[in-house]
């Protein structure tokens, strides 16, 4: 039913999740922002897609629920990374 990408993509939201809720996961602060940077890219073109298929009908319903299920579990480690983001002096973003 899944294919192998599927499986990374609930793995890089389940792993962003734990983190987000403080599950004890000692990872490097760098790793969590690429984690988050991914989990924001797959969250937006999957809403994205959705948003497509509102407009212009092209996904069936197979691929309508995955995307969902993208959307679903990437989108709380896309929130804490958006949340935790400031500007700094220079116009760039830190975390």
């Amino acid at each position: 039913m899944f294919s192998p990408f599927d499986y990374f993509v609930f793995a890089v939201g389940a792993i962003g999740t734990l983190n987000v809720f403080g599950v004890p996961i000692r990872m490097p602060q760098l790793i969590v922002i690429i984690l988050g940077g991914l989990s924001g890219m797959i969250c937006g073109f999957s809403i994205l897609s959705l948003a497509l298929d509102r407009f212009v009908p092209r996904l069936d319903r197979k691929e309508r629920r995955i995307h969902v299920y993208h959307v679903l579990a990437n989108i709380i480690p896309t929130i804490y990374v958006l949340s935790h983001l400031r500007e700094t002096p220079w116009g760039r973003f830190t975390c």
